[in-house]
């Protein structure tokens, strides 16, 4: 069972570095801010990673492992290139879609589903689904970004990481849900650059919900709600809410998308309450069902 201090500590460790490199980076400028936004949130999460004893081991046997040694890097350094003021916009979305691609078979690899429980085609099935919704919703959230309502929807986006871990504990993985924790608090500091990177957090989403439904017990159906939710940041962009003001607009972004991601959480929170407890031994990872 996680130390509950040292928790708090790891989450206000990532806040702290990712706000402070983050705010450096701002003051440089508009290049310096995206970039900076980057190594700030990546920074916060490993060392608030670090903080509670997660590490990334080098023999990757688990799905943690692989996040942290392979999948968290690759989007990062996708990032750092879309960041560059001549990235040629095909190099930048190769990058988005290997990582999305990708993202699905590194984390399962060595679990039963890809050894025995799924034939080949059902696992490129499964891997092609989760990869075009991801990669759908890192390109028009970076679309978004660009508008201008990169801290409301960075806001919006952490309230979703934790939902995410909470969902993830809720069910049996704690796993994840100190994972994600860490993740939204480095995702929040960052904002403080307020610049167009919403890639770590996508792509961190995304393998919060497919470990946590593949190894923890995360419903299938909260996993798609919690994936569909930061799309709502979307809505105050419609052509009849464009007229209102840049703050209540922005106010109503983070709260469609709270109010959704609460509202699993709420149920979540009802169906671990039925059950009386953990359906199932809380660990920091799995490997399989």
């Amino acid at each position: 069972m996680p130390d509950p201090i040292v928790s708090v500590e790891a989450i206000v460790l990532a806040l702290l570095v990712s706000g402070v490199l983050a705010g450096i980076a701002r003051r440089v400028g508009t290049l310096a801010a995206d970039l900076g936004r980057v190594v700030a949130i990546g920074a916060g999460f490993y060392l608030g990673c670090g903080w509670l004893g997660i590490v990334p081991r080098w023999s990757i046997r688990e799905d943690r492992d692989r996040l942290l040694i392979l999948v968290i890097p690759a989007v990062w350094m996708v990032e750092i290139v879309g960041t560059l003021p001549r990235a040629p916009l095909w190099l930048v979305w190769t990058g988005r879609l290997v990582v999305a691609g990708l993202g699905t078979p590194v984390l399962l690899w060595g679990s039963v589903y890809l050894s025995t429980l799924w034939t080949p085609m059902v696992a490129v099935r499964v891997s092609v689904g989760i990869a075009a919704v991801e990669a759908m919703e890192w390109g028009l959230l970076a679309k978004l970004a660009h508008r201008g309502t990169d801290l409301s929807l960075s806001i919006a986006m952490a309230a979703t990481l934790v939902a995410a871990s909470v969902a993830n504990a809720l069910s049996g993985y704690l796993g994840a849900g100190e994972v994600g924790m860490v993740l939204s608090a480095s995702v929040l500091g960052g904002a403080v650059a307020r610049s167009r990177s919403v890639g770590i957090a996508v792509v961190g989403l995304a393998s919060l919900l497919t470990t946590g439904h593949f190894f923890g017990e995360l419903r299938a159906d909260h996993a798609a709600i919690l994936a569909a939710a930061p799309m709502l940041a979307w809505v105050p962009e419609a052509p009849g809410l464009r007229a209102i003001s840049a703050k209540p607009r922005a106010i109503l972004r983070v709260a469609l998308v709270a109010v959704l991601v609460g509202g699993v959480v709420a149920d979540a929170g009802r169906r671990f309450v039925e059950a009386g407890g953990f359906a199932v031994a809380a660990g920091t990872s799995a490997e399989g069902p």
